[in-house]
């Protein structure tokens, strides 16, 4: 990754039907560079953080007569801010 430049992440196929990333959570990120130097390597970062339904049925036979039910994608858009 370089630093100032916006990337994409999507992680599909969550079966909760709320999450804290909904409420402003961000996702854990690790940075081996800050690690190295001493620094905290975990850090919580991310902006624009979504988590919506998407077309992805969940495969069991119950939810499939149900026909309602639908998992979840969380997307969020990470701008490196570590590593300058």
């Amino acid at each position: 990754m370089r630093a100032g430049i916006p990337y994409i992440f999507e992680i599909i196929n969550c079966l909760k039907n709320i999450s804290m990333f909904s409420k402003g959570m961000q996702p854990v990120l690790f940075s081996l560079i800050e690690a190295k130097k001493g620094n905290i390597g975990w850090r919580r970062a991310g902006t624009e953080i979504s988590y919506f339904r998407n077309l992805f049925k969940i495969p069991n036979d119950d939810e499939r007569k149900e026909n309602k039910k639908l998992e979840k994608m969380k997307i969020w858009l990470i701008q490196k801010i570590m590593e300058k």
